[in-house]
């Protein structure tokens, strides 16, 4: 609640992000845009939305704040008094359920160039 609603110049603060607490074997995890220009500086043991990435992908920024924004609003459909007040609270009715890893990495792309003809 309350965040930049700048789209033009990257980690305006403050900016959106939800926190998860109460996850079990974590104190909570944090999910939010990362902080450019390092992007996963600030996101070991957060959770990431973003598209698939490669090994040597980097996040796009205002793709995954769109993401986290497009989570905040769907939160605010499901509980729109959880939002009345302006100050973070509980969501009752909320869960996410995280359930392992990916289970294969996405494979490199196929090199640029010309086609190559035998």
């Amino acid at each position: 609640m309350g965040f930049s609603i700048n789209t033009h110049t990257p980690a305006v603060q403050p900016m959106p992000g939800l926190l998860l607490k109460e996850t079990g074997k974590r104190t909570a995890i944090l999910i939010h845009p990362g902080h450019p220009p390092k992007l996963y500086l600030s996101s070991i043991g957060c959770l990431n939305l973003t598209n698939p990435l490669r090994k040597n992908d980097d996040m796009e920024f205002f793709e995954w704040r769109a993401r986290v924004i497009a989570l905040i609003d769907s939160l605010h459909a499901f509980s729109p008094d959880s939002f009345r007040d302006g100050r973070p609270m509980q969501i009752p009715g909320a869960f996410i359920v995280i359930d392992g890893e990916p289970l294969k990495p996405l494979p490199d792309p196929p090199p640029s160039g010309p086609p190559l003809v035998s």
